[in-house]
């Protein structure tokens, strides 16, 4: 028999263990559709596979005024949560380095 060995366990590769998020926060989307612009569908000027947003101004405009039916306006009401803004799916936040030496 052998005697035990006294050396601690080897660590572990370091591409074996991946960086963890602390907390892992749940997506919450107040609206998964995009915001279409208004009669975009009616003119092919404006157009349908990447309809850009542009807000009514029209003074007799139902989405500008908000009519029950129409299609919705973008409002800030819709935005992200400012701490769960930019964060990827794994949790971790998306950012852009400047610098080298941050590395």
């Amino acid at each position: 028999s052998l005697p035990p060995s006294s050396s601690p366990p080897s660590p572990p590769h370091p591409f074996e263990t991946m960086v963890t998020p602390l907390v892992k926060h749940k997506i919450v989307k107040k609206r998964t559709k995009g915001f279409i612009r208004h009669q975009s569908d009616r003119f092919m000027r404006i157009s349908t596979d990447r309809p850009t947003w542009r807000r009514p101004k029209g003074i007799d405009s139902r989405v500008r005024r908000r009519f029950k039916g129409q299609i919705k306006m973008v409002n800030i009401g819709y935005g992200t949560n400012k701490k769960h803004r930019h964060v990827l799916p794994a949790g971790c936040m998306q950012f852009s380095e400047n610098n080298d030496q941050y590395v």
